[in-house]
């Protein structure tokens, strides 16, 4: 919605006006996928989401990708800023790995690890036993609920899934079946949005991700609230 009015204000005068709003043309499209609390892990309810944003950038050629990360107001305005970061960048890998297969999976395998306290910025988002449950519930080798606890059913799924892709025997996830996971689970739908999809940021360089932190949420809460972790990705004309 837009509008205009003109008004003379004069040094040190304050003045009112009145705008109304009328509808103007669309200008955007925006798909958002929606994050855990203190992750950056797109989990498997939001696929659909990326699928959707592929095709959208795939058939709207006028249209420029953006992708911009954001948080709660949970923690300090650092570290919100870089895990702000890191969701805009996991968005962006799983979009691209399709065209950018090592590039996507470097992305994400940074991402999974163990973070060091204090560390900002930093990429790493530490994944663990929830985020790997996730994975191998939607490979069909996990039947148990998303708990954060290697139990018998998680251990159970791990050996069946190292068994399948040729990993030696165990029920622990190491680097090896991480990655093996990680590339399995972008390969479920291999997305390849192309460079010229996206926003130019210089010559020859396109916006990959932007983060904005905590700055702009759905609403202005300062506990934990699920809509305001997220990754905007929006087509501009």
């Amino acid at each position: 919605m837009s509008n205009s009015v003109q008004a003379l204000l004069r040094p040190g005068e304050t003045f009112r006006v009145s705008i109304p709003l009328t509808l103007g043309t669309v200008k955007a499209t925006m798909f958002i996928v929606h994050f855990s609390s203190n992750k950056a892990f797109i989990e498997p309810c939001m696929r659909r989401v990326m699928r959707q944003t592929a095709k959208f950038a795939s058939d709207n050629q006028g249209h420029k990708l953006i992708i911009v990360g954001h948080t709660d107001k949970v923690d300090t305005e650092a570290y919100n800023q870089s895990l702000s970061e890191r969701r805009a960048r996991s968005a962006f890998a799983y979009l691209t790995f399709g065209g950018a297969r090592q590039a996507a999976l470097d992305e994400w395998n940074q991402l999974r690890l163990p973070r060091p306290k204090k560390e900002l910025p930093s990429i790493k988002d530490n994944w663990g036993t929830r985020e790997y449950q996730h994975i191998l519930q939607e490979l069909n080798f996990y039947p148990g609920r998303i708990d954060g606890d290697h139990g018998p059913l998680t251990s159970s799924a791990v050996r069946a899934f190292r068994c399948t892709t040729g990993l030696p025997p165990g029920e622990v996830v190491d680097n090896p079946t991480w990655e093996a996971l990680i590339t399995t689970y972008l390969s479920l739908d291999k997305l390849n949005v192309k460079d010229d999809r996206f926003l130019t940021n210089c010559p020859q360089e396109i916006l990959k991700w932007l983060g904005c932190g905590e700055r702009d949420p759905v609403k202005n809460v300062s506990t934990a609230w699920r809509p305001n972790r997220r990754v905007e990705m929006g087509g501009r004309q």
